[in-house]
């Protein structure tokens, strides 16, 4: 078995292990740890080999963690060596702490992101420069040019009208996912847990 493949494993292991303690602590049947195996992340990971997987299981490690632990640090700094979007969880973690007056934790949340820059230093140092622009001056710039311009696939017209639609339907997610942040912007910690559901659906 190939070495990614035994990554793969592994993180799904640890995201349906953490997905039954989340539920055991509500009072659910651990088996419901099992629903971890159909999201969108965790199929695709499986198909393609793609890293959204470690981080889907990741985000679930987080909302596992009672409290501010040791094993914090660990999962934000895994997360932010995933990807760029891994700094959600520390930016969020380290607001949430600033604004509960707890400036060791917050501080030592926004120092998991050291080994990650640390990587980016070294890649921007000993590799050639990428030419791929995905930035943009204009706010969600991408998500607007998606919605006018829908992928045309390379299907009959009653299929890629079903797939328009499904694309619709997960374009839908990003406004609705703020108005949940808006909506929870007064709660406690709400930082944390709105980084955790906008996390989730870009790792489908």
């Amino acid at each position: 078995m190939r070495p990614t493949c035994l990554v793969k494993l592994f993180f799904l292991f640890l995201g349906t292990d953490w997905s039954a303690k989340i539920a055991q602590r509500r009072s659910c049947s651990p088996w419901i740890g099992l629903l971890f195996l159909g999201v969108p992340a965790a199929i695709v990971s499986i198909d393609r080999l793609t890293i959204d997987l470690a981080m889907a299981a990741l985000c679930v490690g987080y909302v596992a963690a009672r409290r501010f632990l040791t094993g914090w640090f660990a999962l934000f700094a895994a997360g932010s060596l995933c990807g760029e979007t891994g700094f959600l969880l520390i930016n969020a973690t380290g607001i949430d702490r600033l604004r509960a007056r707890e400036y060791r934790r917050a501080v030592l949340a926004l120092l998991a992101a050291a080994p990650a820059l640390l990587w980016l230093l070294f890649d921007v140092l000993h590799t050639s420069a990428d030419p791929t622009n995905l930035l943009s001056l204009v706010s969600l710039a991408g998500l607007v040019n998606r919605v006018m311009h829908p992928l045309a696939y390379p299907f009959s017209p009653a299929v890629n009208a079903v797939a328009q639609t499904l694309d619709y339907a997960a374009l839908a997610a990003v406004p609705s996912l703020f108005g949940v942040s808006l909506a929870s912007s007064r709660k406690p910690h709400s930082n944390i847990r709105n980084c955790f559901y906008a996390r989730c659906p870009s790792c489908s």
